[in-house]
């Protein structure tokens, strides 16, 4: 719905001057960058298989802001900083105390130690994954994920961000000045929510 409502107040703040067809897809490429900026995070959780150290991303991510095994937060690091630690840091096998995403493709990333335990089951007795239900011995991921139907708090500023875009193409309503305008609300509203 959020779509929708947008690109309705896109029309509305150009007085109808603005092209629909190319609107939408400035609403997918506004829509990425509030992703890029940390707009939508979620947390899940990841069953850990004894022995393996590698895992993917889940599908919508586009980076993870920060990850956790069993009660834990894993440090982030460098494979530099993993090789000071020990040469053959890929074979270390324990509780994992950190992660790396730079040895792996861009969809990975690589626990150090590699797990020597299991998951737990995944049920939920009290509905609380994330809180006394949470798995044991679980790799939970905080990321940032992309996603095309956003929040309604997020309207204005999308919309500020397509004005943008829509002033400085060239066309029979191009104004570099209300572009520059708009792209300054845009900031703005970013910077308060």
């Amino acid at each position: 719905m959020a779509k929708v409502n947008v690109i309705q107040l896109v029309n509305d703040i150009s007085l109808n001057q603005a092209d629909t067809t190319i609107i939408e897809g400035y609403y997918t490429d506004a829509v990425l960058e509030l992703a890029r900026l940390g707009f939508f995070a979620t947390f899940t959780l990841v069953e850990v298989t004894k022995d393996i150290g590698v895992y993917p991303f889940p599908a919508k991510a586009t980076r993870v802001l920060d990850a956790f095994y069993d009660d834990d937060v894993l440090s982030r690091e460098t494979v530099n900083a993993l090789q000071a630690e020990s040469v053959v840091w890929r074979d270390a096998r324990g509780r994992p105390r950190a992660y790396t995403e730079e040895s792996e493709n861009a969809r990975n990333l690589r626990l150090f130690p590699v797990p020597d335990v299991s998951s737990k089951d995944f049920s939920f007795l009290f509905g609380a994954p994330m809180g006394v239900d949470f798995p044991e011995y679980s790799l939970g991921l905080l990321i940032n994920e992309t996603r095309l139907d956003v929040q309604d708090y997020l309207d204005l500023t999308l919309a500020f961000m397509i004005l943008s875009k829509e002033y400085l193409r060239e066309s029979d309503h191009t104004d570099f000045r209300f572009a520059g305008l708009c792209k300054q609300m845009a900031e703005f509203l970013i910077g308060v929510i």
